[in-house]
C-alpha cells in the first residue's frame, strides 16, 4: 500500500464516493490543484502524467486487460470512506493487497495496474463525476479508438462513459497537477458492458 497524498482539489469534489468516441473530453477551463497536492505530483510523476488525449488502439487482448483489471482491483478494495480508514478526508492510496478504500483509491489502483501492464499513462485519466443520488465521485476513463470506456467501481465491467447516468465535472489533464472542467455533461442510459467493443 501506498499512501500518495491527501488534500487534493477532488477533496473538495469527493469528499463523499457512491459505492461514444470523444466521451468526456471538450475543451474546458483549466484549474490547478492546490499547493497541498504536489507531493502526490512530485513522488508519482508516472502515475499522474495525463498528456494531449491520445487514445489507445483496443483489440481483444487489450479489452481483456481492462475486465482483468477492472474484477481484480474491485475484488482487492473493499469500500470504506477515508475518514473512518485514516481519520482524514481524501487521502489517495494504490493498494496493491487486499485493503479498504474509497472511490478514489479504486481508480487510482486501476490506473497504476494498467500502467504496470504496460498501458500509456495519458491514455489513462481520472474524472469526478456526481452519481444519479447526487454524490461525489471518481472513476477512470480509458481513452480508445472505440471511444472512451469508464472503469467505476459501482460497476463489475467497463462501461461505456455514456452509459452512466453521472453528471461528468472534471477530468485529470497535464502531468496530473491540472484539473480541467468539463462543460457538464448528463448522461442517463443504463451500463450495459457485456461485450468486446469490437463485437
Amino acid at each position: 500500500m501506498r499512501i500518495m497524498a491527501t488534500g487534493l482539489l477532488m477533496g473538495a469534489m469527493l469528499s463523499a464516493c457512491a459505492a461514444a468516441p470523444g466521451g468526456p473530453s471538450a475543451d474546458p477551463r483549466v484549474v490547478p490543484l492546490p499547493p497541498n497536492s504536489l507531493p502526490l505530483m512530485l513522488s508519482n510523476r508516472v502515475d499522474c502524467r495525463v498528456e494531449a488525449h491520445p487514445t489507445c488502439r483496443m483489440n481483444p487482448a487489450r479489452w481483456h486487460e481492462l475486465l482483468t483489471v477492472q474484477a481484480e482491483v474491485n475484488a482487492r478494495i473493499t469500500f470504506r470512506d477515508d475518514t473512518e480508514i485514516y481519520g482524514m478526508p481524501d487521502v489517495w492510496v494504490v493498494l496493491d493487497r487486499p485493503g479498504y478504500g474509497d472511490c478514489e483509491d479504486y481508480a487510482i489502483t486501476k490506473k497504476h495496474e494498467l500502467i504496470r501492464r504496460g498501458w500509456r499513462a495519458d491514455q489513462l485519466r481520472m474524472v469526478a463525476v456526481i452519481t444519479e443520488t447526487g454524490e461525489r465521485h471518481a472513476v477512470l476513463v480509458v481513452a480508445t479508438d472505440r471511444g472512451d470506456y469508464v472503469l467505476d467501481n459501482r460497476e463489475a465491467r467497463p462501461v461505456p462513459w455514456h452509459k452512466l447516468p453521472y453528471l461528468w465535472v472534471q477530468q485529470q489533464v497535464t502531468d496530473g497537477s491540472m484539473w480541467e472542467d468539463l462543460p457538464v455533461i448528463a448522461t442517463a442510459a443504463a451500463a450495459q458492458p457485456d461485450a468486446w467493443p469490437g463485437e
